[in-house]
């Protein structure tokens, strides 16, 4: 992407909602007698369109914050705020009810289930979702990502670039405004991760928001912007 179009880019994100905020954002752990501070204080926020990659050493806090944001874990103090709602505190009830209307989780490694063909996963999803016409859904979404001739295969019977689709496609199903991904091409090598990286671009320019953890700094240099966490506080 040349300089100018991520200008472009960036420019009309800064006039678009702000849809994910942290304040004071705290993660402890217990083990043993030692306290471990995850993260100690991060404030960040993410306009609506946007696609942000969080970049870190290992265990520098990235993937705590991506749980957090992605309301699969609760702070120990400070606030996430989702289109400005709090959902710190939000009961697990709600919690479930916010993942399933505004967020799609992709994770490093694919967790699709190995008896059931690339369209009854993403299917699953939306049943779970509750969402009407899943079948129709789950197509649609495979198509999206390229994966329109081989919904009707196995996991064992496809590449780790197709499965890591299949995976970004169950994200899809439920169209949420969110998409989170950590580590998504981790497991993949360099071609099929940047094949992966398209995918998140194409579905970025439809105006879908994307936060993205990430080791690879090439693959951090793709996105609109690069949040730096170190030692569980924001470096830049």
């Amino acid at each position: 992407m040349s300089e100018t179009v991520k200008a472009i880019e960036i420019s009309r994100a800064a006039k678009a909602a702000v849809v994910l905020e942290t304040a004071g954002l705290k993660k402890s752990y217990k083990m043993g007698n030692v306290t471990v501070e995850a993260l100690k204080g991060v404030d960040i926020s993410v306009r609506q369109g946007e696609f942000v990659s969080i970049i870190g050493p290992s265990g520098s806090g990235k993937s705590t914050l991506l749980n957090l944001i992605g309301c699969l874990d609760r702070p120990t103090g400070g606030r996430v705020l989702i289109d400005g709602v709090d959902v710190s505190q939000m009961s697990d009830g709600k919690l479930t009810d916010v993942r399933c209307r505004k967020i799609g989780y992709v994770f490093q490694k694919f967790y699709l289930l190995p008896f059931l063909t690339a369209l009854e996963n993403v299917e699953l999803q939306a049943r779970l979702a509750g969402l009407p016409d899943g079948k129709k859904k789950a197509a649609e979404a495979l198509r999206l990502v390229g994966l329109g001739e081989r919904m009707n295969h196995l996991p064992k019977e496809m590449s780790g670039g197709e499965q890591q689709r299949v995976a970004i496609a169950r994200a899809l199903v439920k169209s949420p405004a969110i998409i989170l991904a950590d580590e998504p091409t981790g497991n993949l090598d360099t071609k099929t991760g940047n094949l992966i990286m398209d995918v998140f671009r194409k579905l970025h320019e439809q105006g879908i928001t994307v936060v993205m953890v990430t080791h690879n700094p090439e693959l951090a240099a793709r996105t609109d912007r690069i949040i730096k966490v170190r030692d569980g506080l924001i470096e830049s």
